[in-house]
C-alpha cells in the first residue's frame, strides 16, 4: 500500500511538473527579442476642464508609461500646473524607454524580452484615472500615443457621454511590455 501511494504521489509531481513546462514554454513563445529605444517628448495639453495639480499630471503620466510598458523613466516634468498661470494648458516632458522588437543581428544579442500585450486606459486602470479624466485621457492619447509605436485598438473617448456609461471612457493600447530581467 505503502509503494502505491508513494507511486502516485510521484506520478502526480511528474504531472505537475510537465504542466509547469508547458506553460513556461508558451510564456517564451509568446515573447519575443526586444532592445530599449529611448524617447524624450514634450507633450502640450490644451483646455483640460479640469485643474491638475503639478503631482496629478506627474503620476497620470507615469502611469500611463508603466503600463504600456515603459521603464527607465528618467525625467517626468510638469509646467504651468499651478493656479498662477495658464493652469488649463499645461506642458509635460517626459524622458523614457520603450521595448521594441529587435531585428536581425539585434535579436540574437537581445538581453530583453518583450510580450504583446493589450493595455486598458480606464477609470481606475491604472489606479491614478478616475471618472473625471476623460478629456485628459483624449489629449494623452492624441500627443504621447501617437508618437509612440503603440496601436490604439479600440476606445470609447466620448467624455460628452462619460457620466452614462460604464466604465465612462477608456482605451486599449496595444503595446510590447518587457518579460525579462532585463527589463529594468
Amino acid at each position: 500500500m505503502r509503494q502505491l501511494r508513494l507511486r502516485l504521489t510521484s506520478t502526480a509531481a511528474l504531472v505537475l511538473l510537465v504542466a509547469l513546462g508547458a506553460r513556461a514554454g508558451e510564456h517564451a513563445a509568446a515573447s519575443e527579442p526586444a532592445t530599449w529605444v529611448q524617447y524624450n517628448l514634450l507633450v502640450d495639453l490644451q483646455h483640460l476642464p479640469k485643474h491638475y495639480s503639478c503631482n496629478d499630471l506627474w503620476y497620470r503620466f507615469r502611469d500611463v508609461l508603466w503600463s504600456i510598458g515603459a521603464r527607465r523613466i528618467s525625467e517626468i516634468l510638469v509646467y504651468d500646473c499651478d493656479r498662477a498661470t495658464r493652469a488649463d494648458a499645461p506642458r509635460v516632458h517626459l524622458a523614457f524607454s520603450l521595448p521594441q522588437p529587435a531585428q536581425g543581428a539585434q535579436a540574437k544579442q537581445a538581453t530583453l524580452r518583450g510580450t504583446p500585450a493589450s493595455v486598458e486606459l480606464r477609470p481606475g486602470q491604472p489606479k491614478s484615472f478616475d471618472e473625471s479624466d476623460c478629456a485628459l485621457l483624449g489629449q494623452i492619447n492624441a500627443t504621447l500615443l501617437a508618437a509612440l509605436p503603440v496601436r490604439v485598438s479600440a476606445h470609447g473617448l466620448d467624455c460628452s457621454a462619460a457620466a452614462g456609461r460604464h466604465p465612462p471612457f477608456g482605451l486599449t493600447v496595444q503595446a510590447l511590455v518587457p518579460t525579462t530581467a532585463g527589463s529594468g
